[in-house]
């Protein structure tokens, strides 16, 4: 791999065959037929990028990567609301093809088999070089959703995030959740902790579970005392052994 990636950007300084400046275009990409900004795919199913490139000299090459991304990532609701609750990045998976290309106007096809042990929210690169040496890079999210982990489908707490997903709590108060979890192979346990730093404050647990749903509301979290930064931890398992978890961040004051 270490080889390809080295040859893909030897090109970039050896290639300089024309005074040619300008760089290659990324004109287009999609992923399963869903254009950029809704790059969706499915654990343990395969998932195409395609790629549209043009330049005003041959292009030469074009390289797909994907990288294991940080611990979480978020979204915003679909009215662009900010969420409190961050989704965790599991597993890892790092792996990049590069493809020969000969032309002017290109349409690429990358197609990867997603690893079944996975969820989040991928780093994916795509770079073209063209003849002469000219590179253009551009960096997107693909998510990957995994069907066999619980699901979560939450709210914004009471009160809710800033815009940075913060939470915050006046002293002596507290917040309450809504909306519910679930899985189709049945919840064996949803566990809730309040933690400030690396100090378990609260805790509420509800194991054994078994059932298909859990209803967040009932998640009694008791007048918070203490000023300072919290987070807030919500997991789940079912009874095959697939575990997931979301968490925010709480600062009261």
């Amino acid at each position: 791999m270490m080889k390809r990636i080295s040859y893909f950007f030897l090109l970039a300084i050896a290639a300089c065959k024309d005074p040619d400046e300008a760089s290659p275009l990324i004109d287009r990409i999609s992923v399963n037929g869903q254009e950029e900004g809704h790059m969706f795919g499915t654990a343990g199913a395969v998932t195409t990028f395609h790629v549209e490139l043009s330049d005003d000299h041959q292009l030469n090459q074009v390289k797909c990567e994907l990288v294991t991304p940080g611990t979480f990532h978020s979204h915003e609701a679909g009215d662009g609301d900010i969420q409190a609750f961050r989704s965790p990045n599991l597993g890892v998976w790092d792996t990049l093809a590069v493809h020969n290309v000969n032309g002017t106007d290109i349409a690429e096809d990358f197609s990867f088999l997603v690893p079944d042990t996975i969820t989040g929210g991928w780093s994916v690169q795509i770079a073209v070089l063209d003849e002469n040496g000219n590179l253009t890079t551009d960096n997107y999210t693909f998510h990957i959703q995994n069907d066999s982990l619980p699901g979560f489908y939450i709210g914004n707490p009471v009160p809710g995030p800033d815009a940075s997903g913060v939470v915050h709590v006046p002293l002596g108060e507290t917040l309450t959740l809504s909306g519910v979890i679930f899985d189709a192979d049945t919840l064996q346990y949803v566990n809730v902790v309040l933690k400030k730093g690396s100090t378990v404050t609260w805790s509420q647990d509800w194991n054994p579970l078994n059932a298909w749903n859990f209803d967040v509301a009932q998640v009694a979290i008791p007048p918070i005392m203490a000023v300072g930064t919290y987070t807030l931890t919500l997991s789940a398992g079912d009874v095959g052994g697939w575990e997931t978890w979301r968490q925010a961040t709480i600062k009261v004051e």
